[in-house]
């Protein structure tokens, strides 16, 4: 990102600029200070539309400038100097922008699902970043059944002083890397802070570090061997997760609740919480089948908004 002082020198150099200016004209016009600063003030001026901003200001300025006599020039260079702050208003965000969301790449253990550490990759992925806030909004991972990793991604939603923006996550096994591609989602608003805000719609934010540590290789491993348990040969095993609201998950043969000790029997009665899907692709006598199970993360184990 831009550092936040880059914003300001365009306007100080366009302030010694003006007092380069002050000084070389002529002094018989009175109030000839005031009027540059004016002058530079009006070039600075724009009319934005949604997508561009056009530089009303200036085509003011040339037109005063037409009919002005004393210190023309100077006149011209501080409408000049107001233009120069208007492109820096533009370029600079612009950069920022392009800086902000180019890819990355971190070298990531990401071959076999015994040596993951997702919640340890993240923490590099994120660090050093300004979010105030985070939210898993989705998570697949496709395994063997050997534990070699298949495809593992995720996205993320965060915040930070300019707005929210999402973080794509992308591991490549093959490379041993993980891609990141960070995307502005627009500014700061009171729109924005209400969808994001999960206490008015319910909607609660899970923390993707507490989530990814849930996802360990022991409980991976168990994963893996449950969905290979039966006499069908396991072709896959695919984890998904979807954000949304939580609900309450119904005993089922097929539910079990994943926490950060582990996975453990769901019980009798209703969990409020998240399902991560585990789908376990097998080849039966009968073709090819899936063996699902829903591993619930109690609302218990998951930051509210």
């Amino acid at each position: 990102m831009v550092p936040a002082w880059v914003e300001w020198v365009p306007t100080l150099l366009a302030a010694a600029g003006l007092v380069w200016l002050y000084r070389k004209s002529s002094p018989d016009e009175p109030h000839r200070g005031w009027k540059l600063i004016g002058y530079a003030a009006l070039g600075a001026f724009s009319f934005r539309f949604p997508e561009f901003s056009f530089p009303l200001g200036f085509l003011i300025c040339l037109m005063l400038l037409a009919r002005a006599k004393p210190n023309v020039r100077a006149k011209r260079g501080a409408a000049i100097a107001g233009l120069a702050i208007f492109a820096a208003g533009i370029a600079i965000p612009s950069l920022d922008q392009r800086l902000f969301e180019r890819e990355r790449s971190f070298a990531v253990q990401s071959g076999q699902a015994e040596r993951l550490d997702l919640a340890g990759d993240w923490r590099r992925i994120a660090g050093g970043g300004e979010s105030t806030d985070e939210r898993l909004d989705r998570f697949q991972l496709v395994q063997e059944p050997d534990g070699r990793i298949r495809s593992l991604q995720y996205q993320v939603t965060a915040r930070d002083s300019k707005g929210d923006y999402t973080i794509e996550v992308r591991y490549e096994p093959e490379s041993g890397q993980a891609i990141v591609e960070r995307t502005r989602l627009g500014s700061l608003n009171e729109e924005a802070a209400f969808s994001f805000a999960s206490g008015s719609s319910g909607v609660y934010r899970i923390d993707p570090e507490r989530f990814l540590q849930l996802l360990s290789p022991d409980n991976l491993e168990r994963m893996t061997m449950e969905a290979a348990s039966g006499p069908a040969k396991l072709r896959e095993l695919e984890l998904l997760l979807f954000n949304g609201p939580a609900g309450p998950v119904e005993p089922s043969p097929i539910r079990r609740l994943l926490q950060a000790d582990g996975i453990k029997p769901a019980g009798e009665e209703p969990v409020h919480g998240y399902i991560l899907q585990a789908r376990g692709k097998t080849d039966s006598e009968q073709g090819k089948e899936d063996k699902f199970v829903w591993h619930v993360i109690p609302t218990q184990d998951v930051q509210p908004g």
